[in-house]
């Protein structure tokens, strides 16, 4: 990042790398604005290659890795599910309250709250809510050894993006078919494979069982419901609900929960922070009953520490930061992403004051496709 800044200084904020195909850097603000979105039209497009291709089972499917016609009418038909489903809205908050009230049993049956890891819960909570939405089950503390093996697989893919064997690949394709140099890729295309018989397991066994015109409880069953409703629509079909729910499991994986994991490290690295964020707390929500959406307008304090974390880096025009992104690709799920990591945190502080358990609170930054903290145990201690 240091790299790249230190060009767009020298050559200004927009510029082209040769590595070997000339590769265009956009570094500042308003010339990302102007891209994404003033001319957002013309730069609407994904190129398919190596490793992102990995992202996607099928050419030009689901949203992440799709263009033209086709990502334009799966986004609209995502977008228009998540909101029937109350996406930003009590519905959708019953749903990830749940996960929440499950979470915060497992840290209570915790016999040693003294060195709590936090990647597995929060993990487990976030992931439960993607779970619940997409195909209508979630996977309990003590029987999730296959959610946490998928898990692995995107941890693995994300951290291999930057490696310098996928810039290869990324350059010359071609390299992913030939034998040895193509190790790296095989093996992630290999636990990728595994990962999307998954999620077509998880669809055929909604589709076998959908009665349609029937009241729908998941995006898979309302996708399936469009699907019936518009019986001339090409773009609607198996092949790309396969790929949709593909997208949005591995999107419910990452970025909430990792973002609530740079929480815990910062409120036990920061105490004076998290003194104050408990004081709002009590102030707004007390202590007899869980926090909700409407207590947030009157938190300006927590709102503010959740776009601090967010934040992250050194921005020295803090009202133009993009955790979601803009233009026409702009994050589809933001409103449950905020809602997630607004419920969840203030039921974390709610219930329990934070402790580090060493000195030494490491938040040097961990560089894949997302950046990820150093995982330090943490002392719960349950607030009277």
């Amino acid at each position: 990042m240091e790299f790249y800044h230190s060009l767009s200084l020298k050559y200004g904020p927009v510029y082209t790398l040769f590595l070997p195909c000339p590769t265009v850097v956009i570094a500042d603000y308003e010339s990302i604005k102007e891209c994404l979105v003033t001319k957002g039209e013309h730069f609407i497009g994904k190129k398919e290659k190596p490793p992102f291709i990995l992202l996607t089972n099928n050419t030009n499917g689901g949203i992440f890795a799709s263009n033209g016609p086709n990502w334009y009418e799966q986004r609209k038909v995502s977008i228009s599910i998540l909101r029937n489903f109350g996406m930003g809205k009590s519905l959708m908050e019953q749903q990830v309250m749940r996960s929440i009230h499950n979470l915060v049993g497992h840290l209570e049956s915790l016999e040693d709250k003294d060195a709590v890891m936090w990647f597995k819960p929060l993990q487990l909570t976030v992931g439960n809510v993607i779970n619940e939405t997409l195909f209508g089950f979630i996977n309990h503390y003590n029987k999730c050894d296959k959610f946490f093996d998928f898990v692995e697989t995107i941890t693995l893919l994300f951290a291999n993006f930057t490696s310098l064997m996928m810039n290869f690949y990324g350059t010359w394709p071609i390299l992913t078919k030939v034998p040895l140099i193509n190790a790296q890729y095989s093996q992630l295309s290999k636990r990728m494979a595994k990962y999307y018989e998954f999620v077509i397991a998880q669809v055929d066994v909604i589709r076998r069982d959908f009665i349609p015109n029937s009241d729908v409880s998941t995006f898979v069953q309302a996708y399936l419901q469009e699907m019936e409703s518009s019986p001339n629509n090409s773009y609607l079909n198996m092949t790309q609900l396969y790929c949709l729910a593909s997208d949005f499991w591995i999107a419910g994986m990452e970025t909430t929960s990792t973002t609530l994991r740079w929480a815990m490290l910062y409120l036990v690295k920061y105490p004076e922070v998290q003194k104050k964020a408990h004081e709002e707390i009590d102030r707004v929500v007390g202590r007899d009953r869980y926090p909700t959406m409407a207590d947030k307008a009157m938190m300006p304090y927590v709102s503010a520490l959740i776009l601090e974390i967010q934040r992250y880096a050194n921005v020295p025009q803090v009202n133009k930061l993009l955790a979601f992104g803009m233009g026409k690709r702009q994050c589809a799920a933001e409103g449950l992403a905020k809602m997630e990591l607004f419920l969840i945190l203030t039921t974390v502080l709610q219930k329990y004051n934070l402790y580090a358990t060493s000195n030494d609170v490491d938040i040097r930054p961990n560089f894949s496709l997302v950046v990820k903290p150093t995982d330090h145990p943490t002392r719960i201690v349950a607030r009277s």
